[in-house]
């Protein structure tokens, strides 16, 4: 499955996720200033989550063009270490970094100046949040908490242009999402809101996968319930008198992730 979205400059992305392989994995093009002013082709790069490694990892993309990977010649940067972040010992607080345990799902928002990158950790049972600069290559900075307590197995992630951020819990069966003004705050106790639940609606049944758009979030169906192997679409921020909820793919027997590419889900 694949996923890209478009963004204004200064940075652009596009995400790939493989479920089979546990990998989640995102082509990320960083515009500076600084390369528009020369007239050289900004680069991308490719970042990848890895949970039997407990690690991110990022790698530069060969020029803008290419998108391809060379087996030989193309070596992976470790963007967050999961184990050698870990705070160990007397001296950890509350706050300390935790480590990744399990990163899954990726999720990158743009401002005008910085970047984000929100990693769910599956295991843990939290999502993070980690700002990212680009030199010669990617750095993250330190780990913050957004949230605490999801749902065990939460792997999907996705951010609107506002960057309200929203995941989908499959084995609680809802779509949640967390407010771009928590986010922006630095606060580790954001509090998600529950846009979409099964006990509400019967085109919810474990939800797997989530893209989201400035106006809708669509959703794979991935097993149990009547509407196992649809792809949903349902306004982002659904009202009492709106709540639009249609099912625009249902010819597979389980639908396991989605994407958005322009205007074709």
């Amino acid at each position: 499955q694949a996923h890209h979205a478009f963004l204004s400059p200064p940075w652009v992305l596009m995400l790939f996720q493989r479920s089979a392989m546990k990998l989640s994995i995102w082509f990320f093009l960083a515009l500076s200033r600084g390369f528009l002013a020369r007239g050289e082709r900004p680069p991308r790069f490719l970042i990848t989550s890895s949970p039997s490694t407990h690690n991110v990892y990022a790698v530069k993309l060969r020029s803008f063009h290419d998108l391809s990977l060379s087996l030989n010649g193309s070596v992976a940067d470790v963007l967050i270490d999961g184990v050698a972040t870990k705070c160990q010992g007397p001296d950890c607080q509350e706050d300390s970094d935790q480590g990744l345990r399990s990163p899954q799902g990726l999720a990158l928002h743009q401002s005008h100046s910085s970047a984000t990158l929100y990693v769910s950790d599956s295991e843990a049972a939290n999502i993070y949040a980690y700002d990212i600069s680009q030199e010669e290559t990617l750095r993250a900075g330190s780990q913050r908490v957004v949230i605490k307590g999801i749902s065990v197995g939460t792997k999907w992630l996705a951010v609107d242009s506002l960057g309200n951020l929203f995941y989908s819990s499959g084995q609680d069966g809802q779509v949640e999402t967390i407010s771009a003004e928590c986010l922006a705050g630095g606060d580790s106790g954001c509090e998600s809101v529950v846009v979409y639940a099964a006990t509400a609606s019967s085109k919810l049944s474990f939800p797997a996968g989530i893209a989201v758009d400035d106006f809708h979030l669509f959703w794979g169906n991935r097993e149990g319930g009547g509407d196992v192997g649809t792809v949903i679409k349902a306004l982002q921020r659904p009202t009492e008198e709106r709540r639009e909820v249609t099912a625009i793919a249902g010819n597979t027997g389980e639908a396991d992730g989605v994407c958005l590419a322009r205007s074709t889900v």
